[in-house]
């Protein structure tokens, strides 16, 4: 799979957690975060959640898959 930015329409909706980008909007600046796809009725809509969050971010523009970890690592 590629390193580059995809559109979020191509990303992978099971549970894997992949780089997100979303622009920037009136109320904040872009952001890049590491979040997963839910459609968990707990967060009543479907969407981007990031890691650890509690909530969905919408408008998400773009996704990466992450990075592999530095070698030597666990």
């Amino acid at each position: 799979m590629s390193g580059e930015w995809q559109p979020i329409e191509t990303a992978p909706r099971d549970d894997e957690s992949v780089l997100l980008f979303k622009p920037n909007t009136a109320r904040a600046g872009a952001s890049t975060f590491v979040g997963y796809w839910t459609d968990d009725p707990l967060y009543v809509w479907a969407g981007w959640v990031p890691v650890g969050g509690v909530y969905v971010i919408h408008g998400v523009t773009h996704w990466r898959p992450l990075p592999d970890p530095p070698k030597g690592s666990r």
